[in-house]
């Protein structure tokens, strides 16, 4: 079903860019999702090969996509759907120009915005 991670119910989560929001923990392959309405976190351990780390920044879109963006020395742009049952992987999708870390990340009319930074 639509939202589930694996050992909550479908109704429980209701994720989606109106009622959640998110962090990628540090050192680790966790998402951390905060319902806003039900007031519960859920925890996603990712299926991926490497560690987040504070240099990566994300941003949620109204699309229900969460993008992780840049690394030290990398131009990786990463999706994580909300909408996928029992996602746990980050699809990659098309790189950046330029090498980004330590930036801002803004989302506005449709567009992801990366600023600042290094690189």
């Amino acid at each position: 079903g639509r939202n589930a991670i694996a050992g909550v119910k479908k109704h429980e989560m209701k994720l989606d860019h109106d009622n959640c929001i998110h962090y990628f923990c540090p050192h680790s392959k966790q998402l951390h999702l905060y319902n806003l309405g039900n007031q519960k976190w859920y925890i996603v351990t990712l299926d991926i090969k490497f560690d987040i780390f504070d240099s990566f920044k994300s941003v949620m879109t109204k699309y229900d996509k969460i993008f992780l963006v840049g690394d030290y020395n990398k131009k990786d742009v990463w999706e994580f759907p909300l909408d996928i049952a029992d996602n746990k992987a980050l699809i990659p999708r098309t790189p950046m120009k330029h090498i980004h870390f330590s930036h801002a990340l803004v989302y506005l009319d449709d567009h992801i915005y990366v600023m600042g930074g290094h690189g």
